[in-house]
C-alpha cells in the first residue's frame, strides 16, 4: 500500500523511518534545525513544492510523497546515475550538503569548495575570503 503521509508529519517521519532510517534521521535535524515543517527534506531551504514519486517499483508502505526546494528537486531529476554534478553554492556549505545526498541517491557529485563568495570576515561580509569569484575563476553575471 502506497503511503502518502504528509512530508515532516508523525506518520511521514514513521513510515521514512522503517523504509529509510539514514534520511528519516537526516530530514528530522533538516526540520528541527530550520524550526520549520515547510522546509526542504533535503537541505532546509525554501521554498518548496511537495512532490510524490510514481512506479511499479515501491517499496510497500514506504512515504511517497518528499518535500524539496527547487535545487533539490532538480538534483533528485537529474540522479541516475547516469550524470555528473558539480554543485555550487554561495558558501559551499549546501552545496556539499547537496553534494553528499546526491551521491546516496547515486549521481557522481562535485562539489565547489568554499562557493562562490567563501567564508564570512571578521565583519561577516562574503567575497574577500576564498570563493570561486575572489580566486579569479571564470564567471559571467547574467
Amino acid at each position: 500500500m502506497v503511503n502518502r503521509a504528509i512530508p515532516h508529519s508523525d506518520a511521514w517521519f514513521a513510515a521514512l523511518e522503517k523504509f529509510n532510517p539514514t534520511q528519516a534521521a537526516h530530514s528530522r535535524y533538516i526540520v528541527k534545525a530550520a524550526g520549520s515543517t515547510s522546509v526542504c527534506s533535503v537541505c532546509g531551504d525554501t521554498p518548496t513544492t511537495d512532490f510524490e514519486v510514481v512506479g511499479p517499483s515501491i517499496e510497500p508502505d514506504a512515504p511517497v510523497i518528499f518535500r524539496l526546494c527547487d535545487d533539490c528537486y532538480g538534483i533528485r531529476a537529474a540522479a541516475g546515475g547516469r550524470k555528473k554534478l558539480v554543485l555550487l553554492c554561495r558558501s559551499g556549505v549546501r552545496s556539499i550538503a547537496a553534494a553528499k545526498r546526491a551521491t546516496e541517491l547515486g549521481a557522481e557529485a562535485y562539489n565547489i569548495l568554499e562557493g562562490f563568495e567563501g567564508n564570512t570576515d571578521d565583519q561577516g561580509h562574503r567575497g574577500l575570503i576564498g570563493g570561486w569569484r575572489k580566486r579569479g575563476l571564470p564567471w559571467k553575471q547574467n
